[in-house]
């Protein structure tokens, strides 16, 4: 009998994630851009988060975070916008969005740009359309989004053109000069814009991960000396220049690019693909996405895998096998899941999880599919027995069957006894890092199943 992991009421966490790894930690959107920072930059193949959506062109695979609206020491970061600021997005095809994010620190909720909406618990969005959680992240969540993909974010009021021409007085000198020069040639938002691109592309800047310039001056030796830099180099450099030349401007971080998984329908998007662009506010137009790294030489395809061997497609199969588990099961709670796992069988054939596992078992070679099976099996067995220790400790508890609406903290905390907190403990611990409980463990948690009995 399929049995299911058991976890805290109302979680947005999947019970098992048996195919992407344990406890991979999101590398998350920092909370500012500082380039000069770091002189190379970690690339991660850990997922970031997959979007079950329709297929998108590559051109349209922004997928925005966070806007960094204000410059100081060397950084760009985010303070709260102006008062009565509020964007929304013009006219076009919608892109419906079910965004499930991996455990780590991402309080900014990435969708399509641009955001429509975005429907979370525990989370608010601001006027400059950005959706931030109020709450910790450090567990999977689940939540919708719609976009309409574009390239420019209508203000629906006047913006404050002071609060994004802000500058301190200490600028890179030379950066500073063109700016200046740039601002007294463009008549207008767009014609500065143009002078702008054609500034970076006659300096044939690379894109660089590594060997990058840093300390003091690091802006400066980007764009007139090493002439090379990461995506935090275009977009700080773009934005500051911009400002300096008159017109209003922003950082955004976010990602770029996404592999889509046909067989499953979703992107899977990797912290190696976190990126920032900039947007530029154009004088009866609105926010325009400028990613100035397109500017540069090295930069196209960096997120386009054609890989087609064997290796890949297994690792498609992974993938699709491991996002229908989880988005079968992370929405329901712990008296629902206990429910399920009595009766697997109607579950799997309601969510047609037979008809697509048969799809993508014959997509691959019958062996690949009997090893999966084995493993299914192995992992069948181990969590039967968690489950059956749970109920063993709810029915102690005094329920007949798990309560609606707590979980097994919850049931521990109205014993008032250590035991039972250190039940739980154990129990949670193990849950909460996708794993089955240790032989160990159990040993223990039977330990102290017989000594609450005894105190009951």
């Amino acid at each position: 009998m399929l049995t299911f992991f058991i976890i805290l009421p109302r979680t947005q966490f999947p019970l098992w994630n048996a195919f992407a790894g344990k406890g991979a930690a999101t590398g998350s959107i920092a909370e500012r851009v500082e380039p000069g920072k770091a002189v190379s930059i970690e690339q991660s193949s850990a997922v970031a988060f997959r979007a079950e959506t329709q297929q998108i062109d590559s051109d349209g695979l922004y997928w925005r975070c966070v806007v960094f609206n204000s410059y100081t020491s060397g950084a760009w970061v985010r303070v709260p916008p102006p008062p009565g600021e509020s964007g929304t997005v013009g006219p076009g095809n919608r892109a419906a969005q079910t965004i499930y994010s991996e455990p780590g620190k991402l309080r900014y909720l990435p969708a399509l740009d641009p955001p429509l909406q975005i429907l979370a618990g525990r989370a608010a969005t601001s006027g400059d359309l950005v959706t931030r959680q109020t709450v910790g992240a450090s567990h999977r969540t689940r939540y919708e989004a719609i976009s309409i993909p574009g390239d420019t974010i209508i203000s629906r009021t006047a913006i404050d053109r002071q609060f994004y021409l802000r500058l301190p007085p200490n600028l890179p000198p030379r950066l500073a000069k063109v700016a200046g020069e740039i601002g007294i040639r463009g008549k207008d938002d767009w014609e500065r814009l143009s002078l702008a691109r054609d500034f970076f592309t006659s300096s044939n800047i690379r894109y660089a991960t590594t060997n990058l310039p840093t300390g003091r001056g690091h802006l400066d030796r980007f764009l007139f000396d090493d002439k090379k830099g990461h995506c935090e180099y275009f977009a700080a450099s773009l934005a500051l220049i911009m400002r300096r030349a008159g017109v209003p401007a922003r950082v955004v971080g976010g990602y770029y690019g996404g592999t889509y998984n046909e067989l499953g329908g979703y992107y899977v998007v990797s912290d190696a693909m976190a990126h920032a662009w900039t947007e530029i506010f154009i004088n009866g137009k609105g926010w325009k996405r400028v990613d100035p790294s397109q500017w540069s030489t090295g930069f196209t395809d960096i997120n386009v895998n054609r890989d087609k061997g064997l290796l890949r497609r297994i690792s498609i199969l992974a993938d699709t096998l491991a996002y229908y588990w989880n988005a079968t099961i992370i929405t329901y709670d712990l008296g629902s899941q206990l429910r399920l796992s009595q009766n697997a069988g109607e579950l799997l054939r309601k969510d047609n999880i037979f008809n697509r596992l048969s799809k993508v078992t014959r997509w691959l070679a019958p062996s690949l599919g009997a090893i999966i099976l084995i493993y299914f099996l192995t992992r069948i067995r181990k969590t039967n027995l968690d489950s059956r220790i749970a109920m063993r400790f709810i029915r102690l508890s005094g329920y007949a069957s798990p309560p609606m609406g707590k979980g097994i903290l919850d049931i521990a905390a109205e014993w008032e006894n250590e035991n039972a907190q250190r039940f739980a403990h154990i129990y949670c611990s193990a849950i909460y890092k996708d794993r089955c409980i240790s032989e160990a463990e159990h040993r223990e948690l039977n330990s102290i199943l017989r000594r609450l009995k005894a105190h009951k």
